[in-house]
């Protein structure tokens, strides 16, 4: 498939795209589409009886870490593997917190869209990371205001949750253990130069 998006290298150990992944390849716009972690298809309906990885509405799960042991998502779950291919993945909690902490974050609105400037501290670049909410059952909330980012990385403490990257206007943060059923922006990453 082919990717309607560039790599900008606001780090030097690994690049982000410069867009949000969107399913729909023709689709250009800033919010991207939202996913389940682990999950590698936009849905209507984001909750537990339509999460991929429990059978039981959330309290064990079967692949990531209760049954399957499993601390990161494989490949086969990845949606930026399996969507854009090639070397772009999920970021690593690691690979956010870099992301967090060795760049400027400007809360701006650019085109109408709110959200983050992230602008490299070793060169010019930046990435813009939209405040595009999240989804629970059939809902959208925060959009324009708050923003969520999955990792590829599953919770330390709960079974059901993931780390994520998250902000609104007044704050960036990382957050581990939040309910990995609720839909998400994914901003894929690949290598970068040394």
């Amino acid at each position: 498939m082919a990717v309607n998006a560039l790599s900008v290298n606001v780090l030097c150990s690994f690049c982000f795209a410069s867009s949000s992944l969107c399913f729909d390849i023709g689709k250009v716009d800033w919010i991207g589409d939202y996913f389940a972690w682990g999950e590698t298809f936009p849905k209507s309906n984001y909750n537990w009886s339509t999460y991929f990885d429990t059978n039981d509405g959330g309290d064990t799960f079967v692949k990531y870490k209760n049954n399957g042991g499993k601390t990161e998502l494989d490949d086969a779950d990845d949606v930026a593997v399996q969507t854009w291919g090639g070397a772009w993945r999920m970021p690593t909690k690691t690979q956010q917190d870099e992301l967090r902490k060795e760049c400027d974050w400007e809360w701006t609105s650019i085109n109408g869209v709110n959200g983050y400037k992230v602008k490299s501290r070793v060169n010019d670049n930046f990435i813009f990371l939209p405040a595009a909410g999240s989804r629970w059952d059939a809902g959208l909330d925060g959009v324009g205001s708050r923003g969520f980012y999955w990792s590829r990385s599953l919770g330390t403490f709960n079974s059901g949750g993931a780390y994520r990257l998250y902000f609104s206007s007044s704050y960036v943060d990382r957050g581990y253990d939040f309910n990995r059923g609720f839909g998400f922006s994914v901003r894929p990453v690949c290598p970068g130069t040394k």
